[in-house]
């Protein structure tokens, strides 16, 4: 049966399809999944038909156990309510190929069959179909979690290798070949060009990137509510912002019906922002009593509710009050029903939880919150000039490299991904230290007697972690044995 079309959902997939940036870094395996989006665009009126009977005729073969599996594996491709968080086992970038192949291959019949042939759906299933075969071959080579069994993965694989032949690199340029683009020097400049950001230091660079430079105008109602900067601005509260967006929408975490947790969320416009993304929100924040014990509530860096969260207009009200709520949360002690989130951040949050040694151990509590897969964004102070003498304890800790490089590790062993680049800019703006009163270049400052800057940390939860084996013992029998193979 074709599926029905959804406008938002395929607005979403063309946005998140960037071709020249997934031959540049997806590997062998993406390159392969670009040729069969390629070939779909153009298919023939015989190729369609070919693939809808191919197609309808490999559905029909399976038998017994692996039936119900195959339909399964079509449901992996987005959120389905019935299943468990440890089953959403797709990687980003296969998901946002995926996506849009369904829609190219869609249209394409749609336009030589006829709308609503009966043949149309078939040939969206075919598409969709060999590139979650290569999202199963990409797991394999990266070691990942894929929950689809080897019988299963030739029988997607086939419609489109008997009509159109195997999936090839043919006519595909090398990731490394061509000119890195716009965003050189901004983000993805750490990795292969394009390449999703890694964790790192505050930097010019990426203010003046196309990239951020999109996302600070996208938010603007929330940084210069009265449009007078020509710009973006040299403040590194800004560039906080627009890491984390840029991390969590690179990574496939702001499509619609994603889930999010914020930590010590203030005044701050990405709640708003998300939600308006299409995102369901859990906003968190200090206790009113413990923010006036430490003067929070003094600033405009406390809500106190959900009332405060949407003073910018980033979001129609009525959408923000349906899909956001708030919780008082001691970041100190998550509770243990926040789980199951595709994403959570904070905004230089995590320096305020009384030592150093609080501060690690929250950046590693707060990964249960997560579904396998899922991904947290936080920033944080960071010490430029020092790697021994820092401010440890008190309201406001200063993180050396040597204390994110111990939060990386601890991570890394609980089975978990996180890179670092502690490399600094280079550019007069970079090096200059803003004291007060404080200038319009606000990169580093002088705080505690120390220069610091902000340092955003990336970390995408292990899809084999110590957490998603023991929650699989939990699942019905079926599940439990299709999650393991």
């Amino acid at each position: 049966m074709q599926r029905r079309s959804d406008p938002a959902h395929d607005a979403e997939a063309r946005r998140r399809y960037d071709r020249d940036r997934l031959v540049r870094t997806g590997g062998p395996e993406v390159r392969r999944m670009v040729t069969v989006v390629d070939g779909a665009s153009s298919l023939s009126p015989e190729q369609c038909q070919g693939l809808a009977d191919a197609f309808r005729h490999v559905s029909d073969s399976p038998k017994g156990e692996l039936e119900p599996k195959w339909f399964e594996a079509f449901r992996y491709t987005w959120p389905h309510p019935q299943h468990p968080p440890d089953l959403y086992a797709i990687d980003p970038l296969s998901r946002a190929v995926m996506n849009f192949a369904g829609l190219v291959g869609r249209e394409r019949a749609a336009h030589v069959l006829g709308p609503g042939a009966p043949g149309v759906g078939l040939v969206e299933r075919a598409v969709v179909g060999v590139i979650l075969a290569l999202a199963s071959d990409r797991a394999g080579a990266g070691g990942w979690y894929m929950p689809v069994p080897e019988e299963l993965v030739a029988l997607l694989r086939r419609p489109w290798t008997e009509v159109m032949g195997a999936p090839t690199e043919a006519g595909i340029a090398p990731a490394d070949a061509g000119p890195a683009g716009p965003d050189d020097g901004g983000p993805g400049a750490r990795g292969a060009p394009g390449a999703p950001m890694v964790s790192h230091l505050c930097r010019e660079a990426d203010l003046r990137s196309a990239a951020f430079e999109h996302w600070a105008e996208t938010i603007r109602a929330g940084w210069d509510r009265e449009r007078a900067a020509p710009g973006v601005i040299l403040h590194r509260k800004l560039w906080e912002w627009l890491f984390i967006i840029q991390a969590l929408d690179e990574r496939g975490m702001l499509e619609p019906g994603r889930t999010g947790l914020g930590f010590g969320v203030g005044t701050e416009p990405l709640v708003s922002y998300f939600t308006g993304r299409g995102c369901r929100i859990v906003a968190t924040d200090l206790d009113p009593l413990e923010a006036e014990a430490v003067g929070w509530d003094q600033t405009n860096q406390y809500a106190g509710g959900i009332d405060g969260l949407n003073p910018y207009g980033l979001c129609d009200p009525e959408r923000f009050r349906a899909a956001t709520s708030f919780r008082v949360v001691n970041m100190n002690a998550i509770p243990g029903d926040l789980a199951g989130f595709d994403f959570n951040w904070s905004s230089c949050a995590f320096e305020h939880l009384g030592s150093i040694e609080s501060g690690i151990r929250f950046i590693a509590a707060q990964m249960d919150t997560l579904r396998p897969g899922g991904v947290a964004v936080h920033t944080t102070e960071f010490n430029v000039e020092s790697n021994d003498a820092t401010v440890e304890s008190g309201g406001t800790v200063i993180f050396r490299r040597r204390d994110i490089e111990e939060m990386a590790g601890r991570l890394r062993a609980a089975g978990h991904h996180v890179e670092c680049d502690f490399s600094a800019g280079d550019s007069e703006a970079d090096r200059h230290v803003d004291v007060e009163p404080y200038t319009t270049t606000h990169l580093r400052v002088s705080l505690g007697g120390y220069v610091t800057t902000s340092f955003g940390l990336i970390v995408e939860k292990g899809l084999r972690s110590r957490r998603t084996r023991v929650r699989l013992q939990a699942l019905p029998r079926r599940l439990r044995t299709l999650a393991r193979r």
